[in-house]
């Protein structure tokens, strides 16, 4: 955009620049964009600011300077000044609630066709019950939460289409993941609080607020608590929008369902007095009942995840020896090679070593099971223990084991396979005081070979073993 790095040239040739404040409209074009070349002016300017909105449907927001009123564009207010100093915050206090979903279909920037291949607006008639008629005002209480650039990022559906796809008033990319979130009244005036008490050693001298009408309608009784504490501290102004503007770890982004404060002080911080405690601080009058009930569902919805990501790491892991098992070594095997092959790894060594447990049927003949089990532990540990940590290692099946080694050459592959070798004949030993050996074979990935191949030199290498006397290790180097 042409005016996006003309302002952006403008900010980064101005001396003494110290805050840009950004009026707009909801509905402006590429706004977003215009944010985006922001991001890259000098990261000691602060970016902040609102758009513009409406309460009813058929009217129109406008911004205006003395001279000229717009539907759609961009006001930017500059403030500059030696001694300026500036500070933005943004507040949130929104939960996470429920599973993520993935964006799967979008149109332009705003407007979410499917969520996880279904209607977008499925999530809401499904989960809470909210219809298309209800939609304006049900779904004040459960915006969608994003993260990205390693911030969290709040997203407001405003309305529905027939086709079930959702419109925001923010920008929402394909491929990102979001989940429905509550607003918590105590969490968003807790929130305030703490911007407010991080204020006080800065002591502004004049602030500007934004904030989310959701928030508005949402608090309602309880919206004079969330800005109280900002009246005692300094002057200030703003207003409520439809899409707050902020720098946050320098990148401008544009939210929802946030607050904005932008506090102003020219020279060094006068002493100012504690904030007052507010009376029933965690008490807000705002749906009580329904916040408790959103405790209890973030908080059973934390244990799911937790147990959710407990069974996907043993669906990983071998259940006996607890390495990777066959389907998981196997795929990274696959993906080490595919790596590889695309070369996105630093080296150009990759090799592979398969182990094979001598005798070892014997061993749960002659012990019965319960020893055999133990030994393959005792070997396992082994394996973990004298592996890189850039290595992985996986039970292949029955007493075969396959270690993965990415940069390694056949020579630092086989000093590998000695010091396991030589760490296998400590390990615990059998009943009868023997201890059990291991035949080795090794082979490095050739630059034209693909899983089979590498999986088939393994497998030669390792044949060669066995067959000419076992406990010994054979290094695949060609036909």
């Amino acid at each position: 955009l042409a005016a996006a790095e003309a302002f952006k040239k403008f900010c980064e040739t101005t001396p003494l620049l110290k805050g840009v404040c950004l009026l707009s409209t909801v509905s402006t074009p590429d706004l977003e964009a215009f944010l985006k070349k922001l991001s890259e002016v000098p990261p000691e300017i602060e970016v902040f600011g609102g758009c513009a909105a409406v309460y009813r449907p058929q009217d129109k927001p406008y911004i205006f300077t003395n001279k000229e009123v717009f539907t759609a564009g961009i006001i930017a207010v500059c403030f500059l000044g030696e001694e300026l100093h500036v500070r933005t915050n943004v507040g949130l206090g929104w939960k996470p609630l429920g599973r993520s979903l993935r964006i799967t279909a979008v149109e332009g920037d705003r407007i979410v066709n499917t969520l996880n291949g279904n209607p977008a607006v499925r999530i809401y008639e499904t989960y809470l019950k909210v219809t298309p008629k209800q939609f304006n005002s049900e779904s004040l209480v459960f915006p969608f939460v994003l993260e990205r650039d390693g911030e969290p990022l709040m997203r407001l559906p405003s309305d529905t289409r027939a086709d079930g796809s959702l419109i925001f008033t923010a920008d929402c990319r394909k491929g990102e993941t979001m989940r429905l979130s509550y607003g918590d009244p105590g969490e968003i005036i807790n929130s305030t609080r703490e911007i407010s008490r991080s204020l006080v050693q800065f002591a502004p001298q004049g602030m500007f607020i934004f904030s989310c009408m959701s928030r508005q309608k949402f608090l309602q009784a309880d919206t004079n608590r969330e800005l109280r504490p900002f009246h005692s501290i300094a002057p200030n102004l703003g207003f409520y929008g439809h899409g707050e503007i902020a720098r946050v770890n320098g990148h401008v982004i544009l939210e929802n369902c946030a607050i904005v404060t932008t506090a102003m002080r020219e020279g060094k911080p006068t002493i100012m007095p504690r904030l007052p405690e507010e009376p029933n601080q965690s008490q807000p009058t705002t749906m009580p009942l329904v916040q408790r009930l959103a405790n209890f569902v973030a908080a059973t919805t934390a244990e799911l995840e937790e147990a959710n990501e407990k069974l996907a790491k043993l669906a990983k892991l071998d259940r006996l020896t607890g390495i990777y098992n066959r389907g998981e070594i196997e795929q990274i095997l696959q993906h080490t090679i595919a790596c590889e092959r695309s070369g996105k790894r630093a080296s150009d060594h990759l090799s592979a070593i398969m182990i094979d447990l001598d005798d070892f049927k014997l061993v749960n003949d002659k012990f019965g099971h319960q020893v055999g089990d133990k030994v393959l532990k005792d070997i396992a540990k082994v394996f973990e223990k004298n592996i890189r940590p850039t290595d992985s290692v996986g039970r292949w099946g029955g007493e075969e084991f396959l270690i993965i080694l990415p940069g390694a050459c056949l020579k630092a592959a086989k000093s590998i396979a000695e010091r396991i070798q030589n760490a296998a004949t400590k390990a615990p030993p059998l009943p009868d005081g023997r201890t059990v050996t291991l035949s080795v074979g090794i082979a490095e990935f050739p630059s034209d070979g693909n899983f089979q191949s590498f999986y088939r030199h393994l497998d030669d290498a390792l044949y060669h073993s066995k067959n000419n006397g076992k406990n010994q290790i054979t290094l695949y180097e060609g036909e």
